[in-house]
């Protein structure tokens, strides 16, 4: 009997990690905050990056497309944010603004994310004390 070929290697999600994504990322620049510190410039690739995993995670350029195109009204294509990413493109000066928008809108939906969480945590510790969500729960889905 031929041997087995050995399982390839998985991601937390267990999502399979092989060769070509783990090139792709290792391509990508670093994500850097370039408002800390004397930057001179705070549209950078890395920049992006940072924002981009932030708000959306590992798999963050097709969200933040269409959260830059939903700001302009516009449709924009994963293909461009990443040609950004890569740094084979200059970053328009309107993604600052646009980006500013999209963080501000994730905070406030972490906000009531955690208002959620709060809630449910005094709900589990006593169930009695009373504290509701409302229609809250059913709008995290």
């Amino acid at each position: 009997m031929p041997a087995k070929a050995a399982a390839a290697p998985r991601d937390a999600k267990g999502n399979r990690l092989d060769a070509t994504k783990r090139k792709y990322r290792a391509n990508l620049p670093r994500p850097e905050d370039t408002t800390q510190g004397d930057a001179s410039t705070l549209l950078t690739p890395g920049f992006l990056r940072f924002v981009g995993e932030l708000l959306f995670g590992e798999r963050w350029q097709s969200p933040l497309a269409q959260g830059l195109g939903a700001t302009r009204g516009k449709t924009l294509s994963p293909a461009t944010v990443h040609r950004w990413s890569m740094g084979l493109r200059t970053i328009p000066g309107w993604v600052g603004e646009a980006l500013l928008v999209l963080i501000e809108n994730g905070r406030r939906e972490l906000d009531r994310r955690a208002s959620v969480a709060g809630a449910l945590a005094t709900r589990i510790r006593n169930p009695r004390a009373g504290a509701t969500l409302g229609g809250e729960l059913d709008s995290l889905h």
